[in-house]
């Protein structure tokens, strides 16, 4: 009777640690669970946050500059051979004299290929529009797509002045 009542006793202490374990492993599951919504609130939050001071500012970030790139309708684009490949610090620096904000600019190291991202820097953030640009320099091609709040590109497209840095063959 006395091993029966140790074993019961056993049994039991067993059967309680092993509940132990499976609340505390559901503890931590819906821990993790809410860490993980937490995280996507906030991330979500800091979206909402920076599209709401795109609104007014001058210039776009990258993730801005992204989410409009997504949204806009391509106003007009163009592509054409060059002789020669300008330089990634040439076209950066000559958009940025003609008044635009280079958003991001990538060079992939030993290769010819250039992208470079830009919109237009606001004057008036108020309501002002924006305007973005992406140019793709790759095996001697020069490529061009633009997307503009208002269809209206022709201003921007003079300002360019890519005739100044680019080599057309």
């Amino acid at each position: 009777m006395q091993k029966d009542k140790e074993e019961q006793e056993r049994l039991e202490s067993e059967r309680l640690h092993l509940d132990l374990e499976r609340k505390s492993s559901k503890l931590k599951e819906v821990q993790r669970e809410e860490a993980l919504k937490f995280q996507r609130e906030e991330e979500e939050r800091l979206k909402l946050k920076e599209l709401e001071d795109m609104s007014t500012a001058s210039v776009l970030t990258i993730n801005n500059f992204k989410h409009l790139w997504g949204t806009l309708e391509t106003s007009g684009s163009f592509n054409c051979k060059l002789k020669s490949t300008p330089t990634s610090a040439l076209l950066r620096s000559h958009l940025e004299k003609y008044g635009f904000h280079v958003v991001f600019s990538t060079d992939t190291p030993g290769s010819r290929d250039i992208e470079i991202g830009l919109c237009n820097v606001r004057q008036d953030t108020s309501n002002g529009e924006w305007f973005c640009a992406r140019f793709l320099v790759n095996n001697d091609t020069f490529t061009a797509v633009m997307k503009c709040q208002n269809t209206d590109i022709t201003n921007y497209v003079k300002r360019f002045a890519l005739a100044k840095v680019l080599k057309i063959a």
